[in-house]
């Protein structure tokens, strides 16, 4: 596996997350097609395949998704 999708939370539009990761240094990619604005992809491949990484990504998330 090279990504994990995640479901947009409800409370929120991908356009609202996007931002909210961003401002906090984090760049996430979005979906296309019948997924499009509903899921977000994280990436876990290459120099990102460090668990050191993905738990900061986890820590931003949970400050951006309550």
């Amino acid at each position: 596996p090279t990504v994990t999708a995640v479901n947009v939370p409800e409370n929120t539009t991908w356009n609202e997350l996007n931002a909210a990761l961003r401002e906090r240094g984090m760049v996430v990619g979005g979906s296309y097609g019948p997924l499009h604005e509903k899921v977000f992809r994280l990436g876990h491949m290459g120099s990102q395949a460090n668990m050191e990484l993905m738990n900061k990504a986890l820590d931003v998330l949970q400050e951006v998704v309550k």
